[in-house]
């Protein structure tokens, strides 16, 4: 069942993203620009996978382009005219780095996609039809899609964050001016940290007692016998 829902929601989070970019494409086309690491306006614009953007150059490097792509992607044709940074003042472009947070994000999120599919043709394959259990590279592999899925989050939030950079209401008020000027907020920032932590081992704590009580091992008995 976990891994059925993990495809799906996996899947209604890939169909998200691309909704998600048509979106910025007509209401914020500064950060997909950025996102793409694309300079210049252009028809049946590539997608930019991997590398990063050079500041100095202005353009994306050690990158894999897919032709058409970006277009397809924003507008559903491949000759969407994708505007560029180009199009926009300096001042107003978000930091190059969200390139690399977005690929990140898109290729983790892949990852997990593909690893739900494999585990689940795997299960359909072997261990319904012939009983065998998942071998230990996926069963580590699952492990870690839990640690990777949460990194996939935190760069997706990041990008989202500093892709709008510098605005905090698009074209109305910038970052500048929305941010406080009330001091002594080191002490709380801190309280705040204390707490996590805090919180970080108890959570530990309280885990690991309730699984040396009832360990996974019985339930795996129960499966298989």
């Amino acid at each position: 069942m976990s891994l059925a829902v993990a495809f799906m929601m996996s899947f209604i989070s890939a169909l998200s993203g691309h909704h998600s970019a048509q979106i910025l494409h007509e209401y914020s086309p500064e950060k997909l620009a950025a996102a793409e690491g694309l300079f210049e306006t252009q028809r049946y614009a590539p997608l930019a996978i991997g590398g990063y953007t050079d500041p100095k150059t202005e353009e994306v490097k050690y990158g894999i382009e897919i032709p058409w792509a970006l277009s397809w992607l924003a507008g559903g044709t491949f000759d969407t005219e994708v505007k560029g940074l180009y199009e926009f003042p300096r001042e107003t472009w978000p930091p190059f780095y969200v390139h690399t947070l977005f690929n990140l994000m898109v290729g983790i999120g892949t990852l997990l996609l593909g690893l739900a599919a494999i585990a689940l043709l795997y299960w359909w394959f072997f261990i319904k039809k012939r009983n065998r259990p998942f071998p230990k590279w996926l069963l580590w592999s699952l492990v870690l899609s839990g640690p990777l899925s949460m990194l996939c989050i935190e760069f997706g939030w990041v990008f989202s964050c500093s892709g709008r950079q510098p605005w905090t209401i698009y074209r109305v008020q910038t970052t500048a001016e929305a941010a406080t000027r009330n001091e002594n907020l080191g002490m709380l920032f801190l309280l705040f940290l204390l707490l996590y932590a805090l919180l970080s081992v108890l959570t530990i704590l309280i885990l690991t007692a309730y699984f040396k009580r009832n360990p996974v091992s019985k339930d795996m008995d129960k499966l298989y016998g």
